[in-house]
């Protein structure tokens, strides 16, 4: 009787050691499928002349990326959702390897059928473009599942920043390996990049599981009860998505999480023990209690109540979009994003008028992502010391019109020092605003899942992207004569748009608020190691 007692007691939140590695393999896996999307943008004029294609059939490639995220990130939803984070991860490394190896068989056609191995050069690209939202989804979900409170910025910021750290090498491996239009250099680096993605494709299997035993914060245990609820009570026109919300869907003043549920289902997402094996379809697995309660009532409501994956990802997404303060959000960050993959894709052919080569391009986005690398720490540390998402991202978006509109004017002939600088500068400012918004995001839209909020951000910025690699080679001048060009004023134009609507914004602190409610259970005691 006392081992039962002691079974059913509620225990605290729990913290693991497999975390870092889990999160280190997940960096593996979204770097490589970074490289893999960027590894022709650099080295465009020797693909070119290997595939015997013009500068659009090698944007291409990259353009896949952005046309199959729609389809790949209903997908990866599906996937988290029903089949759990290991799945979901070992398809997706297993994608990556297909997309490696493909690419590296069609140089074998070289010089022979240069059309046919760039037809396969792109079936390939296509397969790692469909597998990338389950990449570039998961930051915040791993870090909400796996980490505690206080760690959860920090595990955001790298898992995030992986993405642009595959970029990098993605664009300095090219140039180093790939100097002239020659098969066998081409062949040896695509295989390079094909043995990166075999080793996460392995460690996956070995390492990532879908969750920890018991729930690694208190947000985390609560989420499944109060996500099943919030759907019910949208869906069925009962009251607002969520529980600052009236029943017209305005926000209150007073926001707090209802106290009949967050410490309830917070003590009942607790009081697993570490011997239990969490669930695919919910985070942790949890089947008795508030929490199972919840999602079997959901299950049994079907459409309405939320139970399908779909129809729950059709009212959160309806639920986002609806949110004034988050389509606000959505719209800035899509444009700074879409302008980014846009220099991304495109900086040879931004660079080359100037009078710089592809090993110049690879350089100068080496640095744009390298001290964004840096950026994001700081921007990391500084976001778990003071959680000021607001702040945060308002002063990310003044810095980086600002850096941006000096890269702009720094594209002169002879500036290569300055042009360095300049790019540098910018990465410092931009890439860290990708896990401050993912993470801002997050806390705004609780308690709707980390994809979610995540994947309609990534979309919108896919979408823009396209647009803007499409539109952006007709203004890029043909010399550096003066920096009063059509592809300045568009630039300067996205950029000041988007400063305008981020300072409109304010972030909601619901998670924080669920946390300080159910921290006051006298049941729930801080995370421990385990």
């Amino acid at each position: 009787m006392a081992a039962a007692a002691d079974t059913d007691k509620p225990q605290a939140p729990m913290v693991y050691a497999r975390r870092w590695a889990v999160v280190a393999v997940f960096c593996l896996l979204n770097s490589t499928n970074a490289a893999l999307w960027v590894t022709y943008a650099a080295i465009s004029t020797p693909a070119g002349d290997l595939f015997q294609v013009d500068a659009g059939l090698i944007n291409a490639l990259s353009l896949t990326y952005m046309f199959a995220y729609l389809p790949g990130t209903l997908l990866a939803a599906w996937s988290l959702d029903r089949l759990g984070l290991r799945a979901t991860m070992a398809v997706a490394g297993a994608g990556n390897l297909v997309c490696g190896v493909v690419r590296a068989l069609a140089v074998l056609l070289l010089p022979g059928s240069p059309m046919v191995a760039w037809g396969i050069t792109l079936a390939g690209q296509c397969v790692g473009a469909l597998v990338q939202p389950a990449f570039t989804n998961a930051p915040a979900k791993i870090a909400g599942v796996w980490f505690p409170k206080q760690e959860r910025d920090l595990a955001t910021v790298l898992a995030a920043m992986s993405n642009p750290l595959g970029n990098a090498i993605g664009m300095f491996l090219p140039t180093l390996m790939v100097s002239s239009a020659n098969a066998g250099d081409m062949g040896a680096m695509l295989w390079t990049e094909a043995g990166a993605a075999a080793l996460g494709a392995v460690l996956t299997l070995l390492v990532i599981r879908d969750a920890p035993p018991t729930p690694a914060s208190l947000s985390s245990g609560a989420r499944s009860a109060l996500r099943a609820q919030s759907v019910r009570r949208a869906a069925t026109g009962k009251g607002g998505y969520f529980d600052d919300e009236d029943d017209s869907g305005h926000s209150r003043e007073t926001a707090s999480a209802p106290p009949d549920v967050a410490p309830a289902a917070l003590a009942a997402g607790a009081s697993r023990g570490p011997g239990d094996c969490p669930g695919a379809a919910d985070s942790h697995g949890a089947t008795t209690g508030l929490v199972g309660a919840a999602r079997a009532d959901a299950e049994e409501g079907g459409e309405e109540g939320g139970g399908d994956t779909l129809s729950r990802m059709w009212v959160e997404c309806r639920v986002l979009l609806s949110d004034p303060p988050f389509r606000l959000l959505l719209v800035a960050f899509s444009l700074g994003l879409g302008l980014f993959n846009a220099f991304v894709t495109l900086v040879a052919q931004i660079v080359e008028p100037c009078g710089y080569n592809s090993d110049d391009a690879g350089i100068f986005g080496g640095a744009l992502i390298g001290a964004g690398l840096l950026g994001a720490g700081v921007a990391g540390a500084a976001l778990e010391a003071t959680r000021a998402y607001t702040a945060a991202l308002r002063i990310g978006f003044v810095l980086c019109t600002a850096t941006i509109l000096g890269l702009v004017a720094s594209l002169q002939r002879d500036s290569f020092g300055l042009l360095v600088g300049t790019f540098a500068g910018a990465g410092l400012t931009i890439l860290p605003l990708l896990p401050v918004t993912l993470e801002s995001a997050v806390e705004h839209s609780f308690p709707i899942v980390e994809e979610s909020a995540s994947a309609l951000l990534l979309l919108g910025g896919q979408i823009t992207g396209i647009v803007f690699v499409f539109v952006m080679p007709l203004l890029i001048p043909n010399d550096c004569s003066t920096v009063l060009t059509p592809f300045a004023a568009l630039v300067a134009a996205v950029l000041i748009v988007a400063t305008a609507l981020i300072l409109c914004f304010r972030v909601q602190p619901r998670r924080t608020k669920a946390e300080t409610n159910a921290a006051a259970s006298p049941l729930l005691a801080a995370p421990a190691d385990a």
